[in-house]
């Protein structure tokens, strides 16, 4: 498959949609959080306001992801940027990060909460601010290719 010069459409709908999540799951981690409280005391978790948005927000960023991902392999992907090889691989390793995170988090989101899999509770935390690293990291690179290497790169994902 040949690499597209940028991202098709629906590829850059997704991004930005999944991104905008993202920051909506971080807000009402917490009331999710108080949820995993009472399963944790033995109780049953009532998930209402805040932990339903978490919960269905979630659910969300899984299915958007499963489309971006066929949208990737379908569609492809532009070629990346030619750069060191300690960058292309740190650029590499990122993206991939950024996927098991954007996948395992909900996984391990519903298997705590649905399923009451104590271990899921303890994976998801810790993957959570993996993920917020990685995202900062992705924002980083992006703002220094757009204002430091000057070479545009943003422009495949407008």
């Amino acid at each position: 498959m040949a690499n597209p010069e940028k991202y098709s459409r629906l590829q850059i709908i997704l991004h930005w949609a999944i991104a905008a999540l993202m920051i909506v799951s971080f807000i009402t981690h917490e009331a999710m959080g108080e949820a995993w409280d009472v399963v944790e005391d033995g109780g049953t978790a009532v998930i209402e306001g805040g932990a339903r948005v978490h919960q269905l927000v979630g659910l969300t960023i899984l299915a958007l992801a499963v489309l971006r991902i066929i949208l990737r392999l379908t569609k492809g992907a532009p070629a990346p940027v030619p750069a060191p090889k300690l960058q292309d691989l740190a650029a590499k390793l990122t993206h991939v990060g950024l996927y098991v995170v954007i996948f395992a988090l909900p996984i391990t989101g519903m298997l705590a909460i649905g399923a009451g899999i104590e271990a899921a509770a303890e994976f998801h935390e810790p993957l959570f601010q993996l993920g917020m690293v990685l995202i900062l990291l992705h924002i980083g690179a992006a703002l220094y290719h757009q204002f430091i290497v000057k070479d545009n790169l943003m422009a495949r994902m407008r």
